[in-house]
């Protein structure tokens, strides 16, 4: 069992290839350079992914007004685990070239909570993307915080 927890604050830069085409072809990567693009200098855009593995296995995703974040939110809903929210995790953070999977290897993460940033993010050098999440939390449903910031 492998127990993973990122609590310090990584920033990371990246080269924008990595981080837009994602490793080993993960569907998650184009949806968050999509939402990426769209960030504006005037705020933060967050969209909030929640799972609940029970017999509905349930999905729900918070949102700002602004259609990237329906858009994501849309696809995450159709795409996203609900029974492994650090599945999820995972994905996000390969898009943000924080998570190297091995080939050939069965990883498997248990738990994973933490903050992480990257910029720049995707093909914008001004852009920072921001993870923030708990596959496990205590007494609330496990969550992905996706967040995009354009610097000036």
């Amino acid at each position: 069992m492998v127990t993973i927890r990122i609590f310090a604050l990584v920033t990371c830069t990246l080269g924008s290839a990595v981080a837009f085409a994602g490793p080993h072809g993960n569907p998650m990567c184009p949806q968050l350079a999509a939402f990426a693009a769209s960030a504006t200098e005037s705020d933060v855009q967050t969209v909030r992914l929640m799972t609940d593995w029970n017999a509905d296995q349930t999905r729900a995703c918070q949102r700002g007004n602004g259609s990237s974040g329906v858009r994501l939110c849309n696809w995450l809903l159709d795409h996203a685990s609900a029974e492994v929210m650090a599945a999820n995790i995972v994905q996000a953070l390969e898009c943000a070239g924080m998570w190297r999977p091995k080939r050939g290897s069965d990883q498997h993460v248990d738990r994973i909570a933490g903050l992480v940033r990257a910029h720049p993010f995707a093909e914008s050098k001004d852009v920072e993307l921001i993870l923030e999440f708990d596959s496990s939390p205590k007494d609330i449903l496990p969550w992905l915080s996706i967040s995009v910031k354009r610097w000036k």
